[in-house]
């Protein structure tokens, strides 16, 4: 996996007033792949020579809580 990869990311979630983690899916393009994390953008511009706006939607993922990565698209 690296940046440009399009993937869904099976991972444990926090859950308010819960009793414990869920789990969800979340797909994106990653953006960058750290030691400890895996951003990624959910929603982002067409252009993708843009600089990062607050109109798109970025998740950064602690490895910790990733259960599966699945790569739907190679850049």
């Amino acid at each position: 996996m690296i940046a440009g990869d399009v993937v869904a990311v099976h991972i444990y979630d926090h859950v308010e007033d819960g009793d414990r983690a869920e789990e969800f899916i979340v797909y994106g393009r990653v953006v960058e792949v750290t030691d400890k994390e895996i951003v990624i953008d959910s929603w982002e511009y067409a252009d993708f020579n843009k600089p990062y706006d607050t109109n798109e939607k970025r998740w950064g993922i602690l490895r910790a809580a990733v259960i599966s990565i699945k790569q739907l698209v190679e850049t």
